[in-house]
Formats: structure tokens, C-alpha cells, sequence
């Protein structure tokens, strides 16, 4: 484990919420704090806090999950790039990826705001797979992906207005 690894106060609650739910004590059908008061509907953060959780029973399984999902969004991202542009531009879009602290030092946190990149490769990536095969399992996985994501952050709110404006331009 890395020993940049950072844990916070909030990010407590949120991994204890994800306790009490592998103890059976209930699934809490409310997500993470927002900083002006009040929370974000839905479990799907304690769903994926869950995992670790259950698996290492260790705030250190959080650490894992997080670096687990950032190398495979940047592999998501590589095969992006390479099937829109071209090989050697994917290997220079990773390059810059994994020399950026803007990209590296998130996947540390272990908390929510963290997971904002990770779900925005994973929309942008099942968008353009629609885009290629015109299989609506995508679409159907990208409608799960936006709703996760609306669970973790609040900032996915005004993301996803953003991301439809696009589509009508």
C-alpha cells in the first residue's frame, strides 16, 4: 500500500456506512454529504465501498478499489484514443495521464469527489462504443454509469445538462 494514502472524517461515514450494511444492518439509501447541507440520493457509494470493505475489511481495501478503477479508466481512455485518433496519440494521451498529478493524486483520496474523472472516462468511453456498434447494451449500461454518478457527486447535476447540450449541437 501506498503511504500517500489519505483518509478523512467524512470519508469515515462513508466507509461506515458501508460496515453496517455488510454487518446487515440496512442499506442507507442516502449518499455522501454535500458541503451546504443535506445528502445525495442513493447507495451507490456505499454499494462500492462495500466491496472493500467486505474483501479486506480495511480502510486499505478503499486504497486498492480506488487504484483498481483509476487503471481502468485510464485503459478505457487509452483505447478511446487509440480507436479515435491513433496508437501513438493514445500512448501520449496515457503518458500525459499518468505524469499529471491532476490525474495520480485523486486515485490516493479515497473519497467521492475523487470518482468525478473516473466516471466521466467511463461515460465518454460507453457514448463512443454506442457511437461505433450502435448496440443499445451500451447505452443501457451508460444510463447505470450517469446514475452512479448523480449518487456520487453533486457536481454530475450540472455535468450531465452540459453533456446534452453538446449532443444537440
Amino acid at each position: 500500500f501506498s503511504q500517500s494514502f489519505s483518509w478523512m472524517s467524512f470519508q469515515e461515514r462513508d466507509y461506515s456506512r458501508a460496515c453496517d450494511f455488510i454487518l446487515g444492518k440496512g442499506l442507507s439509501h442516502i449518499g455522501p454529504e454535500i458541503s451546504g447541507g443535506g445528502n445525495l440520493p442513493g447507495p451507490a457509494l456505499t454499494l462500492l465501498l462495500s466491496l472493500p470493505a467486505f474483501i479486506l475489511k480495511s480502510p486499505q481495501g478503499v486504497h486498492v478499489l480506488f487504484q483498481f478503477i483509476y487503471v481502468l479508466a485510464l485503459g478505457l481512455l487509452f483505447i478511446l484514443v487509440k480507436r479515435n485518433l491513433n496508437r501513438p496519440i493514445a500512448y501520449l494521451s496515457l503518458l500525459l495521464s499518468l505524469s499529471s498529478a491532476n490525474v495520480v493524486m485523486p486515485s490516493y483520496t479515497g473519497c467521492h469527489p475523487s470518482l468525478i474523472l473516473v466516471v466521466n472516462v467511463f461515460i465518454i468511453f460507453l457514448y463512443d462504443s454506442y457511437r461505433h456498434s450502435l448496440k443499445k447494451s451500451y447505452l443501457i449500461l451508460l444510463g447505470l454509469c450517469a446514475g452512479v454518478g448523480l449518487q456520487i457527486h453533486i457536481s454530475f447535476w450540472l455535468v450531465y445538462a452540459f453533456y446534452f447540450v453538446l449532443l444537440l449541437i
